[in-house]
């Protein structure tokens, strides 16, 4: 679930670029994007209720610690 409100928390910018980005308009100068996915406070306008963190059961968290090795990832 993403909590974003894309007027609110996205931000477009211009300026210096990478010269590998081929992306840019120009070389060495371009758009970033700037998303702010943080916990939004009533003083900042928000006042729903923040959804509740997503947490694995425990059958997945098991099934997970299982393949760590396997997937090449120390645990």
């Amino acid at each position: 679930m993403c909590a974003i409100d894309p007027q609110r928390d996205v931000e477009f910018v211009m300026g210096p670029a990478d010269t590998l980005d081929h992306a840019s308009r120009i070389q060495d100068y371009g758009s970033k994007m700037g998303i702010d996915a943080t916990r939004k406070w009533e003083s900042e306008g928000f006042r729903r209720a923040w959804p509740d963190e997503i947490v694995m059961d425990a059958g997945t968290k098991s099934r997970i610690d299982a393949i760590w090795q396997y997937l090449g990832l120390k645990q």
